[in-house]
């Protein structure tokens, strides 16, 4: 009876262990693209925004964001007022038609939720644009994002 109960205890304390370390292993954080519409001919700041990166020791990002270029080009990003300008300057690739790739690192971890960062963007014509993630990691996968793609429309005035 005895060495029944201890052996429960332990398979109880196993078992609590593994759902805990299951949990902490499951924590994400969100990051978003937005459904918008602008007007032909606008250039927009597009946020890539994030949810809480407190205490998830992300130093580093790096996104690979598609798009159709007959609808919006994309030709930079902006970090003035994001969680990512305490992070060093993006290095930024647009040299692929329809896609940029950004990367940032730092050395102290971003806290707080909010814009990560802003896309330069100019609505070069009419119509609807997916805005894709096909790609995105903080530091090399921690903490583990969970991704939402965005578009932005830009309407014909009949």
């Amino acid at each position: 009876m005895r060495n029944s109960r201890k052996i429960m205890k332990r398979v109880v304390i196993a078992l609590s262990t593994l759902l805990l370390v299951s949990a902490v292993g499951l924590a994400q954080v969100t990051v978003s693209l937005p459904t918008a519409n602008y007007s032909f001919g606008s250039t927009q700041m597009i946020p890539i925004t994030v949810g809480d990166l407190t205490g998830g020791g992300a130093i580093s990002f790096q996104t690979t964001v598609t798009f159709n270029p007959a609808i919006v080009t994309i030709a930079g990003v902006t970090t003035t007022g994001t969680l990512s300008a305490a992070l060093n300057a993006p290095v930024v690739n647009t040299s692929v038609a329809g896609q940029i790739t950004i990367a940032a690192a730092g050395t102290s971890a971003l806290s707080g939720s909010g814009v990560l960062i802003y896309l330069n963007a100019t609505m070069a014509g009419k119509g609807t644009s997916a805005l894709t993630f096909s790609s995105f990691q903080f530091n090399e996968g921690t903490p583990a994002a969970a991704l939402t793609n965005g578009q932005v429309a830009v309407p014909s005035l009949a």
